[in-house]
């Protein structure tokens, strides 16, 4: 009998000790402001890859990614680091963008501007659009909103 009573509150101890969670992996999330990606094969790129290589982000946003050459080239670097998921802003004033790579796939992105923002057809108060990335990745879904403000004038 004594056996039988150990078992069973053994047995009701396993069942209801909190079960955990799913084993949560981590998530790396970057951001760095390049100033210039750099053509593939230049110092800059391959200075750029490096880096990037030794943070391993799951989730990079870059800001100012410079005209439109340059967004070719931030493409280029993320295809090399193995990221398929890529979203460029707008320029609003100059050339300079940002950008979201991500190795988790994207349930939804957006370069989004002023008038995005404000929903003033006329506002103009805002020198780069921000990016915006909807991310499923392990462990759930996120939202990742990346700009660079702008100093100065």
């Amino acid at each position: 009998m004594v056996e039988r009573t150990a078992l069973g509150v053994l047995a009701l101890v396993v069942f209801f000790l909190p079960v955990p969670a799913a084993a949560q992996s981590a998530l790396r999330v970057a951001t760095w402001n390049i100033e210039d990606v750099g053509a593939p094969g230049s110092s800059e790129f391959e200075a750029a890859a490096s880096v990037l290589v030794r943070i391993d982000a799951d989730v990079l946003a870059l800001n100012e990614v410079q005209g439109s050459a340059d967004v070719a080239y931030a493409e280029a670097l993320a295809t090399q680091l193995g990221y398929d998921h890529v979203i460029v802003g707008g320029a609003v004033y100059g050339a300079d963008r940002n950008a979201i790579f991500s190795r988790f796939p994207f349930v939804e992105a957006a370069s989004l501007d002023a008038r995005d923002l404000s929903g003033d057809p006329d506002a103009k108060d805002v020198t780069r659009d921000f990016v915006r990335a909807t991310i499923d990745a392990p462990g759930g879904v996120f939202d990742l909103v990346s700009m660079h403000w702008k100093s100065g004038w």
